[in-house]
């Protein structure tokens, strides 16, 4: 096997397992919620423990394998390649694939509301949307060529001015994809907690260990997601950025 072919079906690994862990962490999260909160003698209006958390997991199984064997065949498989470039642009190809993965997601999440009572509620859609973001954006950039290759030419004027422009563009996707998640996990997160969650929590409850065990998973929860944002995201375009300013270089 080709040693691009070998990193493709790593990549695709490690996308089908961010998105599985992503599913099974509102599972579990879910099943948390639900016994802490009957810890402080608090009772939610669903039943759901971790043990069926657990169990549900497993039923999440081909949403893994949908994702590592769909890009993985776009990515390694030449004749599939071909055969959609002769229909589509290269950046249709790789946003098909990308669209095709978030749906993935999201109708495992669907599938899962109309099957575990409580599941809907509004922090576990944003995760879900938030998710499957990093998911659709990570697969766009995995599948697309490179952009100092895509933009060769043999008239170097115009491809170091097609090379810059991707450039400025790499830049504001950069910032625009930062904020964007500052401000979805500050309301996600902070407000929910301290607006929503806790004043309804007697205050002699507010230190136990229930609680806490809820903090820690709504950091493990921001960590998951942060962790996706930078090694599927925003790591690799600053990696484009760095080798277009390198391939600059070397043909100015």
């Amino acid at each position: 096997m080709p040693l691009r072919c070998k990193l493709g079906t790593f990549g695709s690994f490690l996308l089908g397992v961010y998105s599985y862990i992503g599913l099974v962490i509102i599972l579990f999260g879910h099943g948390l919620w639900y016994e802490s909160l009957r810890e402080i003698d608090i009772l939610p209006h669903y039943r759901f423990t971790i043990e069926e958390a657990r169990m549900w997991s497993i039923y999440l199984l081909p949403s893994f394998v949908l994702i590592f064997v769909l890009t993985s065949r776009f990515k390694c498989h030449k004749l599939i390649a071909k055969l959609f470039e002769k229909s589509f642009s290269v950046e249709a190809y790789s946003l098909m694939v990308a669209l095709v993965n978030v749906i993935i997601i999201f109708v495992s999440y669907v599938s899962l509301l109309f099957l575990i009572p409580g599941l809907f509620h509004p922090f576990k859609i944003c995760f879900v949307f938030v998710n499957a973001g990093i998911v659709g954006v990570s697969t766009f950039y995995y599948i697309a060529p490179l952009p100092w290759e895509m933009w060769k030419s043999r008239n170097r004027v115009q491809e170091i001015e097609a090379l810059k422009l991707e450039h400025d563009f790499i830049w504001k996707a950069i910032n625009i994809i930062s904020w964007t998640a500052v401000i979805m996990a500050v309301s996600a997160i902070f407000v929910s907690w301290t607006q929503v969650i806790l004043p309804s929590i007697p205050a002699e409850k507010l230190y136990t260990y229930s609680v806490i065990k809820l903090q820690a998973y709504s950091a493990i929860e921001l960590i998951y997601l942060i962790l996706g944002l930078w090694f599927g995201i925003l790591g690799r375009l600053m990696d484009y950025s760095w080798r277009i300013r390198k391939r600059i270089a070397e043909i100015s």
